[in-house]
Order: structure tokens, then sequence, then C-alpha cells
């Protein structure tokens, strides 16, 4: 999909053994760690502007549940949907696999300066910010996967 401000194509594709030095780079870059990042880069995805990885963002399997972890993006990138699509990606992949849960631990997602919540909009009048629901907290909300009969 091309980037609208660069009309850069951005490809979001799993892993290979070939990103691992480029994960390890966004991932300390972003103050993210290393620690358990599989040497595989199983359940991982990337962001590629040609060359380049510029995100990346991981799905540990534990069973039939997933834990999405270390979603990063170059800052030069950042505010461009990449975070997003990666994580609709690792989404899909649970999907996929048949997980019936998904988890993510956070404690500085939105700490960072210049960081918002994904989940608030502010409305087009004067009312304070509030929780809406955006197209990710309705994927969130059909976690659990339903069972089948």
């Amino acid at each position: 999909m091309p980037d609208i401000e660069t009309g850069s194509r951005v490809e979001i594709r799993a892993a290979g053994h070939g990103d691992r030095r480029a994960v390890e780079e966004l991932l300390v870059g972003n103050s993210l760690p290393t620690a358990g990042v599989p040497a595989t880069l199983d359940g991982f995805f990337v962001a590629q502007n040609g060359d380049d990885v510029i995100g990346a963002t991981g799905l540990e399997r534990w069973g039939s549940y997933g834990l999405l972890r270390s979603v990063a993006v170059d800052e030069r990138w950042r505010g461009r949907a990449i975070g997003r699509r990666l994580v609709e990606r690792a989404l899909d992949d649970a999907v996929s696999r048949r997980m019936e849960a998904v988890y993510l631990l956070t404690t500085t997602a939105f700490q960072r300066p210049g960081r918002t919540d994904p989940f608030a909009r502010r409305s087009n009048s004067a009312k304070p910010v509030r929780k809406a629901r955006s197209r990710w907290s309705a994927r969130w909300r059909r976690w659990p996967r339903p069972r089948e009969a």
C-alpha cells in the first residue's frame, strides 16, 4: 500500500531470519525488550519500504492464546498508520491460527510525548475526550473468539 505522504510503497509481511538485525534495532530504538525474540522471528511481522524495515511487531503463541508484543515503528515513519497495519496483520494471523484470545501488556505505550491513545477520539463539539469504538477496539472486542458449535 502506498504511503500517502511520500508515495512510497509500504509492505507488511512475515519476518524472516534476515530481518533479525533490523527488528532488534527497531526494538532497541523504541526502548522495547529484545529478550525472548525468537531466533527465527516466528510470529513476527515487519513493515518494509524498499530494502528498509521500518516497523515490526510480534505475536507470541502460548497454547491457544497470543501475546502481542513489541509494536515498533521507525520514528521517521510514525503517524502513517504503519503500527495499526502491523497490529491488524498480527490479529489476522491470530484468527488464522485459531487463537482464543490475544493479550497486550504495556506500561509505556502512551507515555511518550506525542503518543495518544488510539481508542480515544475528540468529538466535533467542545465535549471532553472520551473513549470511542474505533476499528481497533471493534477487533479487540471480538476476543475471545466465539466458540464453534
